[in-house]
């Protein structure tokens, strides 16, 4: 198939039919680089350049004077480089109240150092031990910046607010375990899943779907939205309460292998090459995998795992299913998965908004199946 990308396929990365919208992504969060080392510098730029604004310093004293003036999500600091210029930064920072907020993340030979306040003056602070996993770095950024959108969670009603909180935690441990290749257990999933389908009972889920806006993990959001479109789909067919939590598992864990993957490649705002193209395909067999692995789950989150993107005419992937080789199930995963990428927002791409995202689904012929989709807009726009 050469490097062609149909829109189908494209859907959950750089599709140019979802970059346009009359709701305008987020601006992206500004981080503050203090290093003074050029080839560390242009990795960084590489590897966080299209998630973030980046500023570069090469010494703490001129990052210090430019926080004074503008207060980014985070700093990212080479503690080499804070050694040999600038180490009061973090002392004037914790002691000034306009900054000691701000996170500060240190790339260090060790987990901790004389960097660290520990003494209650507010700072928050991590130390990240050389030799340094993009992936881990990306992943505490993102924790840093949606700490206050998860605080903000308290003032959503309570079923909300538990659903987003058990989530949330639970996305972190199923995340460790995927990167330290250990066991997941089936309990972790259902924990996670039935405050959410008990919001969902309650006619309380728009709450966690705003609750979900602005927060910086995006695979996360991504995987709670559609987690909450499946609960509903479910809901407007009337089946038991069991049956309802199997499949906001399912969609809970259909990205699950995108864990995997680095996060330069998912989030790229630029066209993908054909290497790249083959990472982001790959995340279905290893969303598979992954869910295979776990003792006794249910085999319709395996399949919605690895099928997902599959679509009616063959023109899907990893198999290429088509017809009826594609169950009723999957299906409506597919319909909730694309539902949710065209109105997430992504660093490369804004939003549509609900009705305009239906237009263009039904304008998807032999992808998805008009009559679960006629269904799940009637269940959504209810």
């Amino acid at each position: 198939m050469g490097t062609v990308r149909t829109t189908a396929q494209r859907l959950d990365t750089h599709d140019p039919a979802v970059t346009q919208s009359s709701v305008h992504a987020s601006a992206r969060p500004t981080l503050f680089i203090i290093d003074n080392l050029a080839d560390r510098v242009k990795k960084t730029k590489k590897a966080f350049g299209d998630l973030y604004a980046l500023r570069f310093f090469s010494d703490g004293d001129q990052a210090f004077q430019a926080l004074l003036q503008e207060q980014p999500g985070a700093v990212l600091a080479d503690e080499r480089t804070l050694r040999v210029s600038g180490a009061g930064i973090h002392r004037a920072k914790c002691n000034d109240n306009r900054l000691k907020h701000i996170p500060f993340i240190f790339m260090s030979d060790h987990h901790e150092g004389p960097f660290l306040a520990g003494d209650g003056t507010g700072a928050t602070d991590y130390f990240v031990k050389r030799p340094i996993k993009i992936n881990t770095v990306l992943d505490l950024i993102a924790h840093c910046l949606s700490a206050g959108v998860e605080k903000s969670w308290a003032a959503l009603p309570r079923t909300a607010h538990r659903a987003l909180r058990q989530s949330a935690d639970g996305f972190n441990d199923i995340a460790k375990a995927v990167a330290n290749n250990t066991p997941l257990d089936k309990s972790q999933i259902s924990n996670s899943c039935n405050p959410l389908v008990a919001c969902v009972q309650d006619n309380q889920h728009k709450h966690v779907l705003m609750g979900l806006r602005n927060h910086h993990n995006l695979t996360y959001v991504h995987s709670m939205r559609v987690a909450v479109f499946m609960a509903v789909f479910a809901q407007a067919y009337n089946v038991s309460q069991d049956e309802m939590t199997l499949l906001a598992s399912a969609g809970y864990m259909h990205d699950v292998g995108k864990m995997t993957l680095p996060q330069a490649v998912l989030n790229k705002a630029s066209e993908l090459d054909e290497h790249e193209w083959s990472e982001i395909r790959d995340h279905v067999v290893e969303s598979g995998r992954i869910v295979s692995a776990i003792h006794d789950i249910n085999p319709t989150v395996r399949l919605i795992a690895e099928q997902h993107h599959e679509r009616l005419d063959g023109s899907g992937y990893p198999h290429g299913l088509s017809g009826l080789q594609i169950n009723e199930l999957v299906r409506m995963s597919a319909i909730a998965d694309v539902f949710a990428a065209m109105t997430d927002i992504r660093p490369y791409k804004s939003a549509y908004d609900p009705e305009t995202a239906f237009a263009r689904m039904a304008e998807m012929k032999g992808w998805l199946d008009p009559h679960l989709l006629r269904l799940f807009r009637e269940a959504i726009l209810d």
